[in-house]
């Protein structure tokens, strides 16, 4: 089964009305931990297994499948692309937001036969490729960061934020690669001209864009490592560009730095001028700024109060949902049952009242008396009892027939009637009031952070408010 198979939860005939399943949106990857290099004694076996399956290629029972070939009409087979190639036509389906994994498959398995004669650049680009694409391929990442271990030292700020990018967001992580690019990022934040491109763009704040800073300070947060000297380098350089720099950017880091549980030094100046870009922020920044803000223990009653002030205003903008109609009456069925005549019932009727107005005669009882034997008695009454006892059990096992697939009839339509029923669902719908009801608990997780901070901050909001 495929990976991307494991992102849904298929619901196919289960007994229950209602099912959990995983949201398509938010796929939790298992981590995949890439090791040290070691020798693996049955590495030919594969090969062997491999090279006859690629020679099976055109034949029989072999048209289809990942070794098939691409089905794309107009698209070349990345498995017979050099370098070069590779490289454009990947970005040419990453324009074209391609959906194809039997072509992204062949793109990863031709980059990693590829790998020593192609640049880190063009790595990075594939890998970017492959992002967009959604399409995990743990060979290419395990085969790659050894790779990037060796020619860290080719790597602009950029393309290392783009590489960390791609290994974050498909949960793969490795300790000796991070490490690496940690003390990359150092030395290119810290003006160390070491590397065997000679550039001015590629050193200190001139590179350390804002963004690029974000993408990095994620991506290291997402795979929990922690490097006190690059972290304290992206802390200088977000401070001399924090001009250039917008209120996402800075609130990711931010975010990234509490979470790491590293220090934030940063004089009054940058606050005074982080408070100055609040006005217009989503929510989603808005929270995780105030949470941080605390973990970081920063005390700044201008920025909180800006802060608040700004939840509030995106409080104020969500539109209020209408209230649904209410639902028609359900139409009551008949009884399952057989109803009597009128004549019977009147009759019926008619023998009671004379029954009941006529005296009831006297029984008349006779001294005969039946004799039967013990055991024939005590065999009868066994009988009736175990009569009993399966009627009673009959009664109480009876199940009524159910089937999971047509679940019952839509009688609260007014069209005609539908099986299988389904219950209407509209993801627009559902998508708005999900957005608003996050919306509001970012905003009170924002306000009691605020108001358990700064007192005086939270005191000047409730004034204002």
């Amino acid at each position: 089964m495929h990976e991307r198979a494991a992102f849904r939860a298929v619901y196919l005939a289960s007994p229950l009305k209602f099912c959990t399943t995983l949201h398509a949106f938010a796929p939790v990857l298992p981590r995949y931990f890439i090791n040290a290099w070691e020798k693996d004694p049955w590495k030919w076996q594969h090969h062997k297994y491999r090279r006859s399956r690629e020679r099976n290629r055109g034949k029989w029972f072999y048209g289809s499948g990942p070794l098939g070939g691409v089905q794309l009409p107009g698209w070349p087979e990345p498995g017979l692309l050099g370098a070069r190639g590779l490289v454009e036509v990947a970005q040419k389906g990453q324009v074209e937001r391609l959906e194809d994994q039997t072509f992204w498959h062949q793109v990863a398995e031709r980059a990693v036969t590829l790998r020593d004669v192609m640049a880190v650049g063009d790595l990075a680009v594939i890998l970017d490729t492959l992002l967009t694409a959604n399409h995990r391929h743990t060979h290419l990442m395990k085969t790659l960061s050894r790779e990037l271990i060796d020619d860290v030292d080719k790597l602009s700020l950029v393309e290392a934020a783009v590489i960390l990018n791609a290994y974050a967001h498909f949960n793969c992580e490795s300790r000796l690669m991070l490490k690496s690019f940690a003390e990359h990022i150092a030395r290119l934040l810290q003006e160390r001209p070491y590397t065997t491109v000679d550039a001015d763009e590629r050193f200190g704040s001139e590179a350390a864009h804002p963004q690029t800073l974000a993408v990095l300070c994620k991506a290291f947060a997402s795979l929990k490592y922690q490097d006190s000297e690059m972290l304290r380098a992206v802390n200088e350089a977000l401070v001399d560009r924090i001009q250039d720099a917008n209120f996402n950017s800075v609130a990711d880091i931010l975010a990234a730095f509490a979470e790491l549980e590293a220090p934030f030094e940063a004089p009054v100046e940058f606050w005074v001028t982080l408070a100055n870009k609040v006005g217009g922020t989503p929510m989603r920044f808005l929270s995780p700024t105030l949470r941080a803000l605390d973990r970081l223990q920063v005390s700044e009653p201008g920025l909180s109060e800006a802060l608040g002030n700004e939840v509030l205003a995106r409080l104020q903008e969500v539109a209020v949902p209408q209230v649904p109609p209410a639902a028609p009456p359900l139409r009551r069925l008949p009884a399952l049952k057989v109803e009597l005549p009128t004549d019977l019932l009147r009759q019926g009727s008619g023998s009671d009242a004379s029954s009941s107005t006529s005296p009831e005669p006297e029984e008349v009882m006779d001294d005969v008396f039946e004799v039967m034997p013990s055991a024939l008695v005590d065999t009868v009454a066994d009988e009736d009892e175990e009569d009993d006892d399966a009627q009673a059990a009959s009664k109480r096992k009876r199940r009524r027939w159910y089937n999971a697939v047509s679940r019952k009839l839509d009688v609260m339509s007014l069209d005609s009637l539908k099986v299988p029923y389904y219950a209407p669902f509209d993801p627009d719908l559902n998508y708005q009031r999900n957005l608003r009801g996050a919306r509001v608990a970012q905003a009170l997780e924002g306000l009691d952070t605020l108001a358990g901070a700064s007192p005086p901050a939270a005191a000047g909001l409730v004034r204002g408010g």
